[in-house]
């Protein structure tokens, strides 16, 4: 059983005739990991989140999104490490680190996924 939210379907949410970014969500606190995936969906763009690295990797094995949220607080394990890692194999893929402490913290989090995809379009 996957831990994991999917907002959207596989092809993304449209907007008129625009396919909007597809946004992955990493992060190990549920309510967090939610609200942020819900806040983005209402935005408009596709997202899916997951738990842990190896359901973050799978994901992208299986098609890339445009957007990585990367969740700063994992424990016993390095999420610079993590970022590295997906530079490597994934040297274009956009990636944010993040920290999230309360809910206020994600108005803060939308505005850097805004700006990143602005510079991409």
């Amino acid at each position: 059983m996957s831990d994991g939210f999917n907002f959207n379907d596989n092809y993304g949410r449209r907007w008129g005739d625009l396919i909007m970014p597809r946004i992955l969500v990493h992060g190990k606190q549920p309510q967090i990991r939610r609200l942020l995936s819900e806040s983005l969906c209402f935005d408009g763009y596709q997202v899916e989140s997951v738990v842990d690295a190896a359901m973050l990797w799978e994901h992208l094995d299986n098609g890339q999104p445009e957007l990585v949220l990367l969740d700063a607080h994992k424990d016993g394990f390095d999420a610079m490490k993590l970022y590295f890692d997906i530079k490597e194999k994934h040297p274009d893929l956009s990636i944010i680190v993040y920290q999230c402490n309360n809910y206020g913290d994600v108005d803060r989090i939308k505005d850097a996924v805004t700006d990143e995809l602005g510079k991409q379009g």
